[in-house]
């Protein structure tokens, strides 16, 4: 589920356009208000971006996707012919925690890597009138990224206690099977 408190109403939506080689584009993130617990401030996160492939035609080439704060920033690059038209691209960012970008200054950056026209993909953006406005190529636009924050939680320790419960259960069931059965043992 989106970290952000605000239920956002992602109206007017238009194409950022074409993620070619010198395509940039800038959104502050100003998470002020997210609905988790303090332990959850330690942990990772990704990015969903509202993206589109024109209609599912092969597109070719890289762009990235990168988050910045004012100590730290990580990269990470995404193949465009993955990216399925009007879906959500999950992008994570394994070396940043989300208290790093929470009620602090922070931006995201889409920039076209090695993508040519005809041949490259797309994020959606909203005019909704909640949310920090986009650059695109250096220019101020009054639309919005079609995105949303989400952690990325490490579930192995909950596996963990699932196993010992499905145990626990069993060996409780055996127990009450073999009292049923054998009710002169009790």
């Amino acid at each position: 589920m989106p970290l952000e408190l605000t239920q956002i109403d992602w109206v007017g939506g238009r194409p950022a356009g074409e993620i070619v080689q010198d395509f940039r584009l800038i959104q502050p993130l100003n998470i002020q208000d997210a609905d988790i617990l303090e332990r959850d401030l330690s942990e990772p996160f990704c990015v969903n971006l509202l993206m589109a492939n024109y209609a599912n035609r092969r597109n070719r080439g890289t762009f990235a996707v990168s988050v910045s704060t004012v100590d730290v920033r990580q990269v990470k690059t995404v193949q465009a012919a993955e990216v399925l038209d009007n879906q959500y691209e999950k992008v994570c960012f394994e070396d940043l925690r989300f208290h790093q970008i929470y009620r602090k200054p922070a931006t995201l950056e889409i920039a076209g890597v090695d993508g040519v026209p005809g041949r490259s993909v797309t994020a959606w953006l909203s005019s909704s009138p909640i949310g920090e406005r986009v650059q695109i190529n250096g220019a101020p636009t009054d639309l919005t990224l079609v995105h949303s924050i989400v952690l990325l939680k490490d579930t192995e320790k909950y596996q963990y206690n699932a196993y010992l419960l499905m145990l626990f259960a069993s060996l409780l069931v055996g127990l009450i099977l073999t009292a049923v059965r054998n009710r002169e043992a009790i």
